[in-house]
């Protein structure tokens, strides 16, 4: 009965210690996802504000003309 216990325990925390690495790797790929995000937001962002520049430049250009 002693040595079922012993193998019972062993199961659980090598069960526990499976579920504690699934949850590591799910977070890291959350993490790896958020970062993702926001460099596509901020590229978004630069491409919207270079744009807009641009435009800027072409009102100067007419108004000038």
């Amino acid at each position: 009965m002693f040595a079922f216990r012993k193998v019972e325990q062993r199961c659980f925390f090598f069960s526990l210690s499976v579920k504690l690495k699934v949850a590591e790797f799910r977070r890291e790929q959350d993490i790896a996802k958020a970062r993702a995000t926001k460099l596509t937001d901020l590229e978004t962002a630069r491409s919207k504000q270079d744009v807009t520049e641009q435009e800027m430049q072409i009102r100067i250009i007419e108004r000038q003309n």
